[in-house]
Protein backbone atom coordinates (compact mmCIF):
# COMPACT_ATOMS: atom_id res chain seq x y z
CA UNK A 1 0.00 0.00 0.00
CA UNK A 2 2.80 2.05 0.95
CA UNK A 3 4.60 1.43 -2.57
CA UNK A 4 1.78 2.52 -3.99
CA UNK A 5 0.93 5.34 -2.77
CA UNK A 6 4.53 6.52 -3.41
CA UNK A 7 3.92 5.51 -6.83
CA UNK A 8 1.06 7.75 -7.32
CA UNK A 9 2.62 10.85 -5.52
CA UNK A 10 5.47 10.12 -7.79
CA UNK A 11 2.93 10.33 -10.64
CA UNK A 12 1.08 12.76 -9.95
CA UNK A 13 4.10 14.79 -9.23
CA UNK A 14 5.49 14.39 -12.95
CA UNK A 15 2.32 14.93 -14.14
CA UNK A 16 2.13 18.66 -12.57
CA UNK A 17 5.86 19.25 -13.99
CA UNK A 18 4.91 18.57 -17.33
CA UNK A 19 1.94 20.44 -17.18
CA UNK A 20 3.27 23.57 -15.85
CA UNK A 21 4.45 25.93 -18.54
CA UNK A 22 7.90 27.46 -18.76
CA UNK A 23 6.78 30.52 -16.54
CA UNK A 24 5.40 28.39 -13.79
CA UNK A 25 8.57 26.18 -13.84
CA UNK A 26 10.61 29.89 -13.15
CA UNK A 27 8.45 30.65 -10.82
CA UNK A 28 9.01 27.12 -8.58
CA UNK A 29 12.95 27.10 -9.06
CA UNK A 30 14.17 29.68 -6.27
CA UNK A 31 17.41 30.51 -8.06
CA UNK A 32 15.75 31.68 -11.25
CA UNK A 33 13.56 34.58 -9.15
CA UNK A 34 15.20 37.40 -11.30
CA UNK A 35 14.60 35.94 -13.92
CA UNK A 36 11.04 35.77 -13.45
CA UNK A 37 11.45 39.14 -12.76
CA UNK A 38 12.88 40.11 -15.99
CA UNK A 39 10.52 38.44 -17.74
CA UNK A 40 7.88 40.30 -16.29
CA UNK A 41 9.35 43.66 -16.96
CA UNK A 42 10.13 42.73 -20.81
CA UNK A 43 6.92 41.40 -21.72
CA UNK A 44 7.62 37.69 -22.21
CA UNK A 45 5.02 36.49 -19.94
CA UNK A 46 2.47 35.37 -22.15
CA UNK A 47 5.37 34.14 -25.01
CA UNK A 48 6.40 31.89 -21.88
CA UNK A 49 2.95 30.49 -20.36
CA UNK A 50 1.50 28.20 -22.80
CA UNK A 51 2.30 25.06 -21.73
CA UNK A 52 2.03 23.44 -25.31
CA UNK A 53 4.80 25.58 -26.40
CA UNK A 54 8.12 23.54 -27.56
CA UNK A 55 10.83 25.85 -26.26
CA UNK A 56 14.74 25.59 -24.92
CA UNK A 57 15.23 28.09 -22.61
CA UNK A 58 18.53 28.91 -21.47
CA UNK A 59 17.64 30.40 -17.87
CA UNK A 60 20.59 32.67 -16.44
CA UNK A 61 20.71 32.34 -12.57
CA UNK A 62 20.23 34.78 -9.80
CA UNK A 63 23.95 35.70 -9.54
CA UNK A 64 24.13 35.92 -13.54
CA UNK A 65 21.22 38.55 -14.08
CA UNK A 66 22.19 40.81 -11.26
CA UNK A 67 25.91 41.09 -12.80
CA UNK A 68 24.00 43.10 -15.35
CA UNK A 69 24.14 46.56 -15.40
CA UNK A 70 21.33 47.91 -12.62
CA UNK A 71 19.14 49.62 -15.46
CA UNK A 72 18.39 46.58 -17.66
CA UNK A 73 16.43 45.65 -15.19
CA UNK A 74 14.16 49.17 -15.21
CA UNK A 75 11.47 49.98 -17.62
CA UNK A 76 13.55 52.20 -19.36
CA UNK A 77 16.17 49.86 -20.74
CA UNK A 78 12.84 47.43 -21.15
CA UNK A 79 14.13 46.91 -25.24
CA UNK A 80 17.45 46.45 -24.02
CA UNK A 81 16.24 43.22 -22.15
CA UNK A 82 13.95 42.18 -24.22
CA UNK A 83 16.42 41.50 -26.96
CA UNK A 84 19.07 39.80 -23.91
CA UNK A 85 16.29 37.34 -23.09
CA UNK A 86 14.86 36.59 -26.66
CA UNK A 87 18.93 35.32 -27.20
CA UNK A 88 18.11 32.96 -24.36
CA UNK A 89 15.03 31.17 -26.32
CA UNK A 90 15.39 28.36 -28.71
CA UNK A 91 12.28 26.82 -30.49
CA UNK A 92 11.97 23.26 -29.71
CA UNK A 93 12.60 21.30 -26.37
CA UNK A 94 16.01 20.23 -26.61
CA UNK A 95 17.50 18.06 -23.78
CA UNK A 96 21.12 17.91 -22.65
CA UNK A 97 21.63 14.13 -24.20
CA UNK A 98 21.07 15.57 -27.91
CA UNK A 99 23.38 18.77 -27.11
CA UNK A 100 26.80 17.64 -28.91
CA UNK A 101 30.29 19.81 -29.70
CA UNK A 102 29.89 22.14 -32.00
CA UNK A 103 26.18 22.18 -32.24
CA UNK A 104 24.48 25.65 -33.49
CA UNK A 105 21.30 26.71 -32.25
CA UNK A 106 19.07 29.82 -33.27
CA UNK A 107 17.70 31.86 -30.97
CA UNK A 108 14.44 33.29 -31.46
CA UNK A 109 16.63 36.72 -31.66
CA UNK A 110 18.15 35.76 -34.62
CA UNK A 111 21.84 35.41 -32.55
CA UNK A 112 23.31 31.92 -32.98
CA UNK A 113 24.76 29.78 -30.08
CA UNK A 114 27.76 27.38 -30.52
CA UNK A 115 27.71 24.34 -27.90
CA UNK A 116 30.80 22.98 -26.76
CA UNK A 117 30.77 19.70 -24.98
CA UNK A 118 33.94 18.16 -23.18
CA UNK A 119 34.31 16.61 -19.68
CA UNK A 120 33.74 19.75 -17.97
CA UNK A 121 30.26 19.72 -19.49
CA UNK A 122 28.07 22.10 -21.64
CA UNK A 123 29.17 25.41 -22.52
CA UNK A 124 27.65 28.07 -24.73
CA UNK A 125 29.23 31.08 -26.77
CA UNK A 126 27.85 33.85 -28.94
CA UNK A 127 29.55 36.68 -30.87
CA UNK A 128 30.31 38.69 -28.09
CA UNK A 129 30.05 36.22 -24.96
CA UNK A 130 31.66 32.70 -24.26
CA UNK A 131 31.96 30.22 -21.82
CA UNK A 132 27.93 30.27 -20.36
CA UNK A 133 28.21 27.04 -18.79
CA UNK A 134 25.02 24.76 -17.91
CA UNK A 135 24.69 23.92 -14.41
CA UNK A 136 21.44 22.34 -13.77
CA UNK A 137 20.42 20.81 -16.93
CA UNK A 138 16.40 19.51 -18.12
CA UNK A 139 14.03 21.42 -15.99
CA UNK A 140 10.79 20.64 -17.33
CA UNK A 141 7.78 22.87 -18.06
CA UNK A 142 5.68 21.65 -19.83
CA UNK A 143 6.56 20.53 -23.52
CA UNK A 144 9.36 22.72 -22.81
CA UNK A 145 12.85 22.55 -21.70
CA UNK A 146 14.97 24.65 -19.04
CA UNK A 147 18.69 24.37 -18.21
CA UNK A 148 20.22 26.86 -15.96
CA UNK A 149 23.15 29.03 -17.01
CA UNK A 150 25.78 31.10 -15.14
CA UNK A 151 26.73 33.45 -17.61
CA UNK A 152 23.73 35.79 -19.33
CA UNK A 153 23.69 35.65 -23.38
CA UNK A 154 24.84 39.18 -24.62
CA UNK A 155 24.04 40.34 -27.84
CA UNK A 156 26.10 41.51 -29.97
CA UNK A 157 24.27 45.51 -29.79
CA UNK A 158 24.76 45.59 -26.15
CA UNK A 159 28.98 45.69 -26.51
CA UNK A 160 28.66 48.77 -28.35
CA UNK A 161 28.12 52.05 -27.06
CA UNK A 162 25.61 55.07 -29.00
CA UNK A 163 29.18 56.62 -30.71
CA UNK A 164 29.40 53.15 -31.90
CA UNK A 165 26.34 52.58 -32.88
CA UNK A 166 26.52 56.04 -34.83
CA UNK A 167 29.85 55.02 -37.00
CA UNK A 168 27.63 51.08 -38.29
CA UNK A 169 24.52 52.66 -39.26
CA UNK A 170 24.18 52.97 -42.97
CA UNK A 171 22.47 56.29 -44.10
CA UNK A 172 23.96 58.79 -40.87
CA UNK A 173 27.56 60.11 -42.26
CA UNK A 174 26.20 63.96 -42.17
CA UNK A 175 25.12 63.61 -38.28
CA UNK A 176 27.70 61.33 -37.44
CA UNK A 177 30.41 63.72 -39.16
CA UNK A 178 28.97 66.67 -37.46
CA UNK A 179 29.29 64.65 -33.80
CA UNK A 180 33.13 63.76 -34.81
CA UNK A 181 33.86 67.92 -35.83
CA UNK A 182 31.96 69.02 -33.04
CA UNK A 183 34.42 66.60 -30.39
CA UNK A 184 31.38 65.17 -28.92
CA UNK A 185 31.86 61.43 -29.21
CA UNK A 186 32.11 61.08 -25.01
CA UNK A 187 28.63 62.92 -24.84
CA UNK A 188 27.50 59.56 -26.79
CA UNK A 189 29.60 57.41 -24.17
CA UNK A 190 27.65 58.39 -21.01
CA UNK A 191 25.28 56.88 -19.56
CA UNK A 192 21.69 56.51 -20.05
CA UNK A 193 21.40 58.85 -23.13
CA UNK A 194 19.02 58.15 -26.84
CA UNK A 195 20.15 59.98 -29.76
CA UNK A 196 17.61 61.95 -32.20
CA UNK A 197 19.42 60.77 -35.34
CA UNK A 198 18.77 62.71 -38.59
CA UNK A 199 19.12 60.75 -41.90
CA UNK A 200 21.20 62.00 -44.68
CA UNK A 201 18.27 62.23 -46.69
CA UNK A 202 17.31 64.64 -43.81
CA UNK A 203 20.36 66.83 -43.64
CA UNK A 204 19.95 67.20 -47.64
CA UNK A 205 16.75 69.00 -47.53
CA UNK A 206 17.87 71.73 -44.87
CA UNK A 207 17.70 74.96 -46.40
CA UNK A 208 21.15 77.07 -48.00
CA UNK A 209 21.13 79.44 -44.87
CA UNK A 210 21.27 76.62 -42.52
CA UNK A 211 23.86 74.71 -44.02
CA UNK A 212 25.91 77.89 -44.01
CA UNK A 213 25.08 78.48 -40.56
CA UNK A 214 26.31 74.54 -39.83
CA UNK A 215 29.48 74.76 -42.00
CA UNK A 216 30.81 78.23 -40.79
CA UNK A 217 29.67 78.33 -37.48
CA UNK A 218 30.95 75.79 -34.82
CA UNK A 219 28.94 77.08 -31.79
CA UNK A 220 26.20 76.74 -33.88
CA UNK A 221 26.79 73.27 -34.90
CA UNK A 222 27.79 72.35 -31.55
CA UNK A 223 24.40 73.26 -30.24
CA UNK A 224 22.67 71.23 -33.40
CA UNK A 225 24.46 67.79 -32.23
CA UNK A 226 23.62 68.42 -28.49
CA UNK A 227 20.17 69.57 -29.24
CA UNK A 228 19.77 66.04 -30.37
CA UNK A 229 21.15 63.94 -27.47
CA UNK A 230 18.65 63.45 -24.72
CA UNK A 231 19.45 62.73 -21.24
CA UNK A 232 18.09 59.33 -20.22
CA UNK A 233 16.95 56.80 -22.32
CA UNK A 234 13.81 56.88 -23.56
CA UNK A 235 12.43 53.43 -25.52
CA UNK A 236 9.54 54.38 -28.39
CA UNK A 237 7.22 52.09 -25.44
CA UNK A 238 8.29 55.22 -22.90
CA UNK A 239 7.44 58.29 -25.11
CA UNK A 240 3.53 59.03 -24.77
CA UNK A 241 2.10 62.57 -25.75
CA UNK A 242 3.46 65.39 -24.01
CA UNK A 243 6.17 63.94 -22.97
CA UNK A 244 9.00 66.81 -21.95
CA UNK A 245 12.82 65.70 -21.71
CA UNK A 246 16.38 67.79 -21.12
CA UNK A 247 18.21 67.83 -24.03
CA UNK A 248 22.52 67.78 -23.60
CA UNK A 249 22.22 71.39 -24.92
CA UNK A 250 19.97 72.99 -21.84
CA UNK A 251 17.15 72.70 -23.84
CA UNK A 252 13.71 71.10 -22.78
CA UNK A 253 12.48 69.03 -26.04
CA UNK A 254 8.55 67.86 -25.93
CA UNK A 255 7.14 64.72 -27.86
CA UNK A 256 3.58 64.52 -29.44
CA UNK A 257 1.87 60.92 -30.09
CA UNK A 258 -1.00 60.80 -32.78
CA UNK A 259 -3.09 58.04 -33.74
CA UNK A 260 -1.64 57.62 -37.66
CA UNK A 261 -4.41 54.84 -39.06
CA UNK A 262 -3.81 52.82 -36.20
CA UNK A 263 -0.17 53.67 -35.92
CA UNK A 264 1.76 55.04 -33.26
CA UNK A 265 3.26 58.32 -34.85
CA UNK A 266 6.17 60.05 -32.58
CA UNK A 267 6.73 63.43 -33.31
CA UNK A 268 10.20 65.47 -32.00
CA UNK A 269 9.07 69.38 -30.57
CA UNK A 270 11.85 71.45 -30.75
CA UNK A 271 11.71 75.30 -30.15
CA UNK A 272 11.75 75.97 -34.22
CA UNK A 273 10.24 72.97 -35.40
CA UNK A 274 9.11 69.80 -35.20
CA UNK A 275 10.10 66.58 -37.03
CA UNK A 276 8.64 63.03 -37.38
CA UNK A 277 10.26 59.71 -35.72
CA UNK A 278 10.94 57.33 -38.40
CA UNK A 279 12.13 54.25 -36.82
CA UNK A 280 12.61 53.45 -33.23
CA UNK A 281 14.47 51.87 -30.58
CA UNK A 282 17.67 51.08 -32.08
CA UNK A 283 19.91 49.38 -28.95
CA UNK A 284 23.16 50.20 -28.09
CA UNK A 285 25.13 49.37 -24.25
CA UNK A 286 24.74 53.04 -23.00
CA UNK A 287 21.55 54.33 -24.28
CA UNK A 288 18.84 53.94 -27.29
CA UNK A 289 18.84 55.76 -31.00
CA UNK A 290 15.96 56.91 -33.02
CA UNK A 291 15.95 58.35 -36.41
CA UNK A 292 14.83 61.13 -37.65
CA UNK A 293 12.89 62.25 -41.31
CA UNK A 294 14.16 66.10 -40.48
CA UNK A 295 16.62 67.88 -38.66
CA UNK A 296 15.39 70.19 -35.36
CA UNK A 297 16.54 73.57 -35.93
CA UNK A 298 18.26 75.52 -32.76
CA UNK A 299 18.27 79.55 -32.24
CA UNK A 300 21.37 80.83 -33.43
CA UNK A 301 23.08 81.40 -30.30
CA UNK A 302 26.84 82.20 -31.50
CA UNK A 303 28.06 84.58 -33.73
CA UNK A 304 29.71 83.34 -37.11
CA UNK A 305 33.74 83.09 -36.78
CA UNK A 306 33.59 85.39 -39.84
CA UNK A 307 31.60 88.31 -38.39
CA UNK A 308 33.57 88.19 -35.55
CA UNK A 309 36.09 91.45 -36.30
CA UNK A 310 38.74 92.81 -33.63
CA UNK A 311 38.95 96.64 -34.00
CA UNK A 312 42.48 97.67 -35.01
CA UNK A 313 44.36 99.66 -32.55
CA UNK A 314 44.69 102.94 -33.34
CA UNK A 315 48.30 104.78 -33.52
CA UNK A 316 49.75 106.85 -31.21
CA UNK A 317 51.15 110.17 -32.58
CA UNK A 318 54.57 110.44 -33.89
CA UNK A 319 56.52 113.53 -33.16
CA UNK A 320 59.10 114.95 -35.65
CA UNK A 321 61.79 117.53 -33.37
CA UNK A 322 64.09 119.40 -35.01
CA UNK A 323 67.08 119.77 -32.39
CA UNK A 324 69.09 123.21 -32.21
CA UNK A 325 72.87 122.67 -34.45
CA UNK A 326 75.91 124.43 -33.39
CA UNK A 327 77.99 126.00 -36.21
CA UNK A 328 80.44 123.05 -36.66
CA UNK A 329 76.71 121.09 -37.56
CA UNK A 330 76.75 119.17 -34.62
CA UNK A 331 73.79 118.65 -32.77
CA UNK A 332 73.59 120.60 -29.26
CA UNK A 333 71.65 119.51 -26.58
CA UNK A 334 69.59 121.36 -24.61
CA UNK A 335 71.64 122.27 -21.66
CA UNK A 336 74.96 122.62 -24.28
CA UNK A 337 72.90 125.64 -25.21
CA UNK A 338 71.49 126.75 -22.04
CA UNK A 339 73.96 129.61 -21.43
CA UNK A 340 73.87 130.55 -24.68
CA UNK A 341 71.15 133.12 -25.90
CA UNK A 342 67.52 131.74 -26.15
CA UNK A 343 66.55 129.83 -28.99
CA UNK A 344 62.93 129.35 -30.29
CA UNK A 345 61.38 126.36 -29.23
CA UNK A 346 62.16 123.64 -31.07
CA UNK A 347 59.70 122.87 -34.33
CA UNK A 348 56.95 119.99 -33.48
CA UNK A 349 55.05 118.71 -36.20
CA UNK A 350 52.12 116.04 -34.74
CA UNK A 351 50.65 113.53 -37.28
CA UNK A 352 47.22 112.92 -35.82
CA UNK A 353 45.11 109.59 -36.06
CA UNK A 354 41.97 109.92 -37.85
CA UNK A 355 39.71 111.56 -35.50
CA UNK A 356 37.07 109.24 -33.86
CA UNK A 357 34.37 110.07 -31.28
CA UNK A 358 36.80 109.03 -28.19
CA UNK A 359 39.85 111.68 -28.99
CA UNK A 360 37.48 113.91 -30.15
CA UNK A 361 36.12 114.53 -26.78
CA UNK A 362 39.98 114.20 -25.61
CA UNK A 363 40.53 116.64 -27.46
CA UNK A 364 37.78 119.25 -27.04
CA UNK A 365 38.27 118.66 -22.90
CA UNK A 366 41.23 119.32 -22.11
CA UNK A 367 44.10 122.41 -22.71
CA UNK A 368 47.11 121.92 -25.25
CA UNK A 369 50.91 123.06 -24.26
CA UNK A 370 53.74 122.87 -25.52
CA UNK A 371 56.70 122.66 -23.16
CA UNK A 372 60.56 122.26 -23.80
CA UNK A 373 59.63 120.04 -26.51
CA UNK A 374 56.96 118.16 -25.28
CA UNK A 375 53.33 118.12 -26.20
CA UNK A 376 51.50 117.87 -23.22
CA UNK A 377 47.34 117.42 -22.82
CA UNK A 378 45.66 118.64 -19.62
Amino acid sequence: MKLFLSLLAALMATTTAQDASILDAVANTPDLSTLGTAIGLAGLEEYLSSPNSSLTVFAPHNAALESLPAEYLTPNYVVHLQSLLEMHIVEGAVPSSNITDFASFEAISGDVLIATVNDQGITFSGDVFFGAQVVTPDIIGGASIIHIVNKYFLPAALNYDLFDLSTSLIGFDQIRLLITEAGLEDELREENRTILAPSDIAFDLLSDDLVTQVANNPGFRNDLVLYHIIIGCYPSALIVDGLQVMTALGETMNFTVVDNGGTKQVIAVGSLNQVVVQQGDQIASNGIGHSLGGVLEVPMRTMPVENQTTEAPVASPTMDVALPTSEAGDTESPMESASEAPVAAPTVTVNPPAPTQSNALALSAGWMFVVGGVLAFF
